[in-house]
């Protein structure tokens, strides 16, 4: 998993988020940006995420999975399977101006296989590893 997410200034005062989800819901969207691999992907499984989220907090499976499905049904997740596993990413990951962001400096392979409608792994995979061969390259010839 990556160390550091961006939750943007406009988080809390987005419409998309301010007249949608209550503050516990707002605390599961920002716990997800958290437990999500560098590419947004996680296992979606109500269990594990209250594990990792609310690990100590009275927080019920049924409440979790109602509002995954939620942020699902607004198009802030997307919902995947592969190999009969549930799997939810965050489609506008790498947007610019979105109000959760990734910034990937050292790109890990990833953790969870890549949604096939969006492939944003794909997409953006080739991008940050000349991004990184170009700064190492970069250090290289400076150093000389």
């Amino acid at each position: 998993m990556a160390f550091a997410r961006i939750i943007r200034q406009n988080f809390h005062n987005h419409p998309e988020v301010a007249s949608n989800y209550t503050i516990e819901e707002k605390y599961l969207l920002i716990g997800l940006a958290c437990s999500a691999d560098d590419f947004g992907k996680q296992w979606n499984n109500e269990a594990n995420i209250k594990s990792v989220i609310f690990p100590t907090d009275d927080v019920p499976l049924k409440w979790v999975r109602e509002t995954i499905d939620k942020f699902i049904g607004h198009k802030i997740l997307c919902l995947y399977t592969i190999e009969n596993t549930n799997y939810i990413h965050f489609p506008l990951w790498f947007e610019e101006g979105w109000f959760l962001k990734q910034r990937i400096d050292h790109p890990r392979e990833y953790q969870q296989p890549d949604c096939p409608e969006c492939n944003t792994e794909s997409k953006k995979w080739d991008e940050l590893h000349y991004s990184r061969v170009t700064k190492a390259n970069r250090r290289y010839e400076e150093s000389m």
